[in-house]
């Protein structure tokens, strides 16, 4: 898809200044042009009578608005991006989503300025992109805008169970490790690591030390970049060695839902699909997975119709009905339930358990789908609305195609799918 006449909504405050270079910066790279707006909001002086006061604070944003297009037509120039100019008058959110129809895409500041919430660019920018006519692309967001600040953390020294009882008790299937000492930031583990070194007790011994991490103001393409490439699901977030937040593949679901995209389905599908027959046994199946480290696989009939999904949640629902085991482990059983969502590759050091199982005792028949035409920033909002962190695609004749995950959807963000 091609990005060429680019919209920038400017208000002349310093925070936009970002978002009027990534504009300008883009424009270059593409060979786009760009067009500078600026709204002359009528709405603070519509209900006062055209007295001398009014007409001085008419004026004054009249030459407010001229300064702000001038700085954007300066940086233009200096890159050497083609510019046009729009002052227009009326309520900034309604021009701006009047114009959106006329450009491929808007870059616009997500902060304005402080206190004058008229004013306020990060207010228009928020109601722009919760519009229903129109998903809008922000570039200058950065991952303060998404992260979880002041995120929960287990502590080393520490142990295999002081993990999964926090993960359990707040819904999480992964954390970052802080030092005790010092609350600074050493590695993640997640419910995968605590399961692949099952056998071990002390957290340093299981967690991932010299995890990757991203800044506050780095820009959420960085962090989309990241995901999608390094395929991770939790990206710390640092100042200096201090955690300060945390950012993962859900938040950033949430902004591509709303994205204008020509990213289909189809567009991002990015690993090999593992796929398993449903009358073959649990144990091969658990095994296949395990080795291609996948967490769900589509499952097919004898005749190769996906007939149903596979993921590793679906093998704990039935394998723990003993509360008794998880006491064995050492575990508070107090939120039993949540054991579910946290304990589910359990499975891989229980195989004694499977017996003579099959997978189509386990799988969830008929499973949701996307269309391979699908737009992702539908496929987006379908992973987001069922808590999916994959979901199978389908061709013209209801075929299984391949499968992606919440990782892929972040192509639209990151800009490297492979089309």
């Amino acid at each position: 898809m091609e990005f060429k006449n680019i919209l920038v909504p400017t208000d002349g405050s310093e925070y936009t200044k970002s978002a009027i270079k990534a504009a300008v910066d883009f424009a270059k790279t593409v060979g786009g042009k760009i067009t500078a707006l600026y709204v002359l909001d009528q709405t603070m002086i519509s209900n006062m009578p055209m007295d001398a006061a009014v007409r001085n604070v008419y004026d004054a944003l009249a030459a407010e608005g001229k300064e702000a297009v001038d700085v954007v037509r300066k940086l233009a120039d200096e890159a050497g991006v083609p510019v046009e100019i729009s002052v227009k008058e009326g309520s900034p959110v309604k021009v701006i989503l009047e114009e959106s129809s006329k450009y491929d895409m808007i870059i616009m500041g997500t902060l304005g300025r402080t206190g004058m919430s008229k004013l306020l660019m990060g207010s228009v920018a928020e109601r722009v992109v919760r519009h229903p006519r129109r998903g809008t692309d922000l570039i200058g967001k950065t991952v303060a805008d998404v992260m979880t600040a002041a995120p929960i953390v287990v502590e080393v020294p520490g142990s295999r169970n002081n993990a999964i009882n926090l993960m359990v008790r707040n819904g999480l299937t992964g954390l970052p490790v802080v030092r005790s000492s010092d609350g600074s930031l050493i590695g993640v583990v997640s419910r995968r690591d605590i399961f692949r070194n099952f056998e071990e007790d002390q957290l340093s011994l299981i967690m991932k030390k010299g995890c990757i991490t991203i800044s506050s103001d780095a820009p959420v393409e960085e962090a989309a970049k990241i995901f999608s490439e390094k395929r991770i699901h939790r990206l710390p977030v640092v100042e200096g060695t201090s955690l300060v937040g945390i950012v993962t593949p859900t938040d950033l679901l949430r902004l591509v839902k709303d994205m204008k995209t020509k990213l289909v389905a189809e567009d991002i599908i990015r690993t090999i699909c593992v796929t398993a027959y449903e009358e073959e046994p649990l144990s091969y199946t658990v095994a296949a997975m395990r080795i291609s480290d996948v967490t769900a696989v589509p499952v097919l009939d004898a005749h190769g119709k996906l007939t149903g999904i596979l993921t590793d949640r679906d093998l704990f629902s039935d394998q723990m009905k003993d509360p008794e085991t998880l006491r064995s482990l050492g575990l508070d059983i107090g939120d039993y339930a949540g054991y579910r969502n946290v304990l589910p590759l359990f499975y891989s050091v229980s195989e004694e358990y499977f017996d003579d199982r099959k997978v189509k005792d386990f799988m969830v028949s008929e499973p949701h789908t996307v269309f391979k035409k699908t737009n992702v920033s539908e496929v987006a909002k379908i992973m987001l609305n069922n808590d999916f962190g994959q979901i199978p695609v389908r061709g013209t004749k209801d075929e299984l195609v391949g499968m992606i995950y919440d990782v892929d959807v972040l192509c639209a963000i990151a800009g490297n799918s492979d089309d």
